[in-house]
């Protein structure tokens, strides 16, 4: 992610991790290596937060790319996220935002006055400002955040992890990422860690958690190089407990009258720990970037010449990609944030994230009329709940059409 970047303080040592085997269930698997204030959080179990932007890099890394073009503006502000009523993970997240609400009871300034109840949110309503520009993310102003980890080459016979994609948690039990993200050159993921900020420092304030990989599964209409339904999930080892520090992200779906256009004009906010210009280092501490929506005959005139690659034969596709940035150049999302979260908030309670799309590729990070392209998260909500929350999806018989 472009943007300038600090890193100070006491470097955080890196955990050495027996080999776990890909896919099993271990609680051995799952032990933080850093100890969690909350005493629920000591135990084996645990996950992070991460970044990396697709394209075509060296060694199969995905790249990212570019800004984006002012859209036409329409007055949406105040429109709230919206999951379908059909929708399982809908209850899902009016439990999440109910987390993060608190009961007051006040009483009214006028005589014989009754008390009042009433739910306040209990985040900071100024954690998320809506940026010019790239800067470092606050603690835990993106708790549902990620980073994805690989097992780095030439490690030896202990585990060294290193974080080259982001993603987002859903569930106690289910991160959101990018397909691109579950098979690289250095294998697949086998860390999740939750709850950081500042991948390299120990005195940064966060206490995060790691958790295993057990399983992963991808689209199965993912296809590469071609870069359509690049989505994917990671099944944690195990449940991860919710805090002010770790919780999940809601899932944004359609409008009620079915067509997505609510975003126009809305703020969209990047995060990840990626690379913070072109070839530049990545970032060790979380970043977070404010872009808008480019319409898509715009994203697909930047794009047209690679329609002809096998990577982009059929354009940019409107009902399941997405392209944001900032057309003049100057912000964007890069190497190493790949399958993190591009988000909205509800008007009605600030606390509560809604992934609108997952960081997939772009051209030249940050440079002038290269959007970066997202995968459009409400496509996929069938097929994400079928695989999160089964039991209820089919207790509602819901059928899955993506």
């Amino acid at each position: 992610m472009t943007a300038t970047t600090s890193s100070t303080g006491k470097r955080r040592p890196q955990p050495h991790y027996g080999w776990p085997a890909f896919g099993r269930d271990s609680d051995r698997d799952n032990v933080s290596w850093r100890p969690a204030a909350d005493p629920e959080q000591r135990v084996p179990g645990g996950a992070g937060a991460g970044g990396t932007r697709a394209g075509a890099g060296a060694g199969g890394a995905p790249t990212w790319g570019p800004p984006t073009i002012a859209p036409r503006r329409r007055d949406h502000r105040h429109r709230t996220p919206t999951v379908s009523d059909r929708s399982t993970s809908s209850p899902e997240c009016a439990e999440f935002a109910r987390l993060q609400t608190e009961r007051v009871v006040a009483l009214p300034l006028v005589p014989d006055p009754r008390p009042a109840v009433q739910h306040v949110q209990k985040c900071d309503a100024n954690s998320v400002p809506l940026v010019v520009g790239g800067q470092d993310a606050r603690l835990h102003e993106f708790p549902h955040m990620a980073a994805i980890g690989y097992r780095a080459a030439a490690a030896g016979p202990a585990i060294r992890i290193e974080w080259n994609c982001g993603g987002s948690l859903i569930s106690e039990v289910f991160v959101l990422t990018a397909a691109h993200c579950t098979a690289t050159a250095q294998g697949p993921p086998i860390r999740v860690r939750l709850g950081e900020h500042n991948l390299e420092s120990s005195e940064d304030g966060a206490r995060p958690v790691d958790v295993a990989v057990s399983s992963m599964v991808r689209h199965p209409d993912y296809q590469p190089p071609a870069r359509y339904h690049d989505i994917g999930l990671l099944r944690l080892a195990r449940k991860v407990t919710f805090g002010p520090a770790i919780r999940p992200a809601c899932l944004y779906s359609l409008g009620e009258d079915g067509e997505d256009d609510s975003l126009a004009g809305e703020p969209l906010v990047a995060i990840g720990w990626g690379h913070t210009e072109q070839l530049g280092e990545k970032s060790q501490v979380l970043q977070k970037v404010v872009l808008s929506l480019v319409d898509q005959r715009t994203c697909s005139d930047l794009y047209s010449a690679d329609a002809s690659t096998s990577s982009l034969a059929r354009g940019i596709t409107a009902d399941s990609q997405l392209c944001a940035g900032v057309l003049e150049g100057g912000k964007d999302t890069c190497q190493g944030d790949s399958g993190g979260p591009l988000q909205v908030t509800s008007p009605n309670n600030r606390c509560v994230f809604h992934v609108v799309g997952i960081t997939s590729f772009g051209k030249v990070c940050a440079a002038r009329n290269s959007p970066g392209v997202y995968t459009r998260v409400a496509k996929y909500i069938p097929w994400i709940e079928r695989h999160v929350w089964p039991e209820e999806r089919r207790g509602g018989g819901g059928r899955d059409t993506t």
